[in-house]
């Protein structure tokens, strides 16, 4: 289809004038008003973007913030734990060999006492 166009924004389409689309939802102004404007909003949709971009950064650092978090006290707990079990452990070994010295120095005691008394009923015998 053929056209020519008028001016600037109307553009005739065989015998019917019409204004395109993106030019009938702009002002009919002189279009340097407009440019600030589109310009402003240009730089307000940048600024925008890069505070969404810093906010979904910060988000992530903290994330990892807190997953690191997470794994230090994980790994804390994990040595606590383990430090506790090497503790009951050394505490079972240390009553284990308290109980066996007991029953050996009972043992010894008990030979002793049998030893005097077999001592005694000789002495008493032999009176």
């Amino acid at each position: 289809m053929h056209h020519r166009r008028l001016s600037d924004n109307v553009v005739t389409y065989g015998l019917a004038e019409c204004t395109p689309k993106h030019f009938q939802a702009r002002s009919q102004t002189d279009g340097s008003e407009e440019r600030g404007e589109r310009m402003k909003r240009r730089r307000k949709r940048g600024t925008e973007e890069s505070d969404g971009w810093l906010r979904r950064k910060r988000r992530e650092d903290e994330k990892e913030e807190e997953e690191r978090d997470r794994g230090v006290r994980r790994t804390l707990r994990r040595k606590r734990r383990e430090d506790e079990k090497e503790e009951e452990e050394r505490d079972r070994g240390v009553r284990r060999t308290l109980r066996r010295k007991r029953r050996e120095d009972e043992k010894e005691e008990e030979e002793r006492d049998r030893a005097r008394g077999t001592e005694e009923l000789r002495t008493a015998i032999g009176t």
